[in-house]
């Protein structure tokens, strides 16, 4: 059940990359650098590899946006039992 839903989120991530590169706050805006850096970070940890496409586009979404370290918060992972990983948003300081 679980990883039915993780591969329909990322199904959603494919479909919803912007033109620019990023990733929009709601259907239809602009890409948003926060936004983009969650998603880059989870298609990553889903297995996408850095080098496709789409990959490369958000890559170069974010740099142009200043890096990463300008979104509006981090992410952080939390290891769970078996390996797994949560992520999660935390605030920056």
């Amino acid at each position: 059940r679980i990883l039915d839903q993780v591969t329909q989120d990322i199904g959603q991530l494919h479909r919803t990359q912007g033109g620019d590169g990023g990733w929009p706050l709601f259907h239809g805006g602009a890409g948003d650098l926060s936004a983009t850096v969650k998603a880059y970070w989870a298609l990553k940890l889903a297995g996408r590899d850095p080098a496709a496409p789409m990959m490369a586009r958000a890559r170069a979404f974010v740099l142009a946006g200043g890096g990463a370290g300008g979104s509006s918060g981090v992410l952080g992972m939390v290891p769970l039992a078996a390996g797994a990983f949560f992520l999660c948003l935390c605030k920056e300081k």
